[in-house]
Protein backbone atom coordinates (compact mmCIF):
# COMPACT_ATOMS: atom_id res chain seq x y z
CA UNK A 1 0.00 0.00 0.00
CA UNK A 2 2.67 2.48 1.14
CA UNK A 3 3.51 2.37 -3.45
CA UNK A 4 0.40 4.30 -3.29
CA UNK A 5 1.13 7.26 -1.17
CA UNK A 6 2.64 10.37 -2.58
CA UNK A 7 4.64 10.14 1.01
CA UNK A 8 8.13 8.84 0.73
CA UNK A 9 8.19 5.16 2.46
CA UNK A 10 10.99 6.52 5.13
CA UNK A 11 8.34 9.53 6.21
CA UNK A 12 5.52 6.88 6.80
CA UNK A 13 7.36 4.23 8.83
CA UNK A 14 8.99 7.04 11.14
CA UNK A 15 11.52 9.43 9.99
CA UNK A 16 9.62 12.81 10.83
CA UNK A 17 9.49 15.73 8.05
CA UNK A 18 9.11 19.31 9.46
CA UNK A 19 6.70 21.78 6.50
CA UNK A 20 5.48 25.17 8.01
CA UNK A 21 6.29 24.26 11.74
CA UNK A 22 4.42 21.10 11.90
CA UNK A 23 6.09 18.10 12.39
CA UNK A 24 4.37 15.03 9.56
CA UNK A 25 5.14 11.42 10.16
CA UNK A 26 3.01 8.29 9.56
CA UNK A 27 0.08 8.21 8.01
CA UNK A 28 -2.69 10.16 8.84
CA UNK A 29 -6.80 9.83 8.46
CA UNK A 30 -6.90 11.54 5.32
CA UNK A 31 -3.72 9.59 4.09
CA UNK A 32 -5.05 6.06 5.45
CA UNK A 33 -8.78 7.30 3.05
CA UNK A 34 -6.77 8.05 -0.01
CA UNK A 35 -4.85 4.81 0.38
CA UNK A 36 -8.28 2.75 0.63
CA UNK A 37 -9.81 4.77 -1.80
CA UNK A 38 -6.62 3.86 -4.32
CA UNK A 39 -7.75 -0.11 -3.94
CA UNK A 40 -11.20 0.79 -4.81
CA UNK A 41 -12.75 0.60 -1.92
CA UNK A 42 -15.84 2.83 -0.76
CA UNK A 43 -14.47 5.11 2.38
CA UNK A 44 -16.28 6.86 5.00
CA UNK A 45 -13.84 9.15 7.06
CA UNK A 46 -15.46 10.75 10.44
CA UNK A 47 -12.98 12.84 11.98
CA UNK A 48 -14.39 13.20 15.68
CA UNK A 49 -14.22 16.62 17.24
CA UNK A 50 -16.56 16.49 19.81
CA UNK A 51 -18.69 13.74 21.70
CA UNK A 52 -21.63 15.79 20.79
CA UNK A 53 -23.34 12.73 18.79
CA UNK A 54 -21.59 10.05 20.45
CA UNK A 55 -24.89 7.93 20.32
CA UNK A 56 -25.96 8.27 17.04
CA UNK A 57 -22.03 7.59 15.88
CA UNK A 58 -22.11 4.44 17.90
CA UNK A 59 -25.12 2.87 16.60
CA UNK A 60 -23.53 3.46 13.52
CA UNK A 61 -20.42 1.96 14.07
CA UNK A 62 -22.47 -1.13 15.37
CA UNK A 63 -24.01 -1.38 12.34
CA UNK A 64 -21.01 -1.82 10.29
CA UNK A 65 -19.54 -3.90 12.02
CA UNK A 66 -22.45 -6.03 12.28
CA UNK A 67 -22.39 -6.12 8.18
CA UNK A 68 -20.28 -8.68 6.46
CA UNK A 69 -19.13 -6.55 3.84
CA UNK A 70 -17.98 -3.52 6.04
CA UNK A 71 -15.00 -2.49 8.31
CA UNK A 72 -14.19 0.07 10.53
CA UNK A 73 -10.50 1.48 11.06
CA UNK A 74 -9.87 3.76 13.74
CA UNK A 75 -7.16 5.94 14.41
CA UNK A 76 -6.50 7.08 18.00
CA UNK A 77 -4.06 8.57 20.29
CA UNK A 78 -2.46 6.00 21.71
CA UNK A 79 -1.59 7.95 25.40
CA UNK A 80 -5.75 8.57 25.47
CA UNK A 81 -5.25 4.47 26.63
CA UNK A 82 -2.28 4.62 28.47
CA UNK A 83 -0.01 3.35 26.07
CA UNK A 84 2.99 4.80 24.75
CA UNK A 85 3.63 6.25 21.37
CA UNK A 86 1.29 8.35 19.12
CA UNK A 87 -1.25 7.96 16.39
CA UNK A 88 -2.47 4.46 15.83
CA UNK A 89 -4.57 2.47 13.24
CA UNK A 90 -6.95 -0.89 14.54
CA UNK A 91 -9.67 -2.26 13.13
CA UNK A 92 -12.61 -2.41 15.33
CA UNK A 93 -14.26 -6.01 15.41
CA UNK A 94 -17.18 -6.27 17.96
CA UNK A 95 -19.21 -4.71 20.30
CA UNK A 96 -20.45 -6.05 23.29
CA UNK A 97 -23.55 -4.63 24.62
CA UNK A 98 -22.63 -5.86 28.11
CA UNK A 99 -20.31 -3.61 29.33
CA UNK A 100 -20.88 -1.43 26.44
CA UNK A 101 -17.23 -1.32 24.96
CA UNK A 102 -15.83 -1.96 21.75
CA UNK A 103 -13.04 -4.33 20.94
CA UNK A 104 -10.05 -3.04 19.29
CA UNK A 105 -8.02 -5.74 17.44
CA UNK A 106 -4.56 -4.14 17.89
CA UNK A 107 -2.08 -4.76 14.94
CA UNK A 108 1.10 -3.59 16.60
CA UNK A 109 4.02 -5.23 16.83
CA UNK A 110 4.97 -3.17 19.14
CA UNK A 111 4.78 -3.86 22.85
CA UNK A 112 3.71 -0.86 25.44
CA UNK A 113 5.00 0.02 28.62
Amino acid sequence: MVNLSPKAKINIFGKRIIENGLQDYGLNLNDEKMLLTALDLQVKKVHVTSLDHIEKMKKEIISSINESDSYVIINYLRISLGQSGGGHFSPLVAWDKSSDSFFIMDVSNTKYN
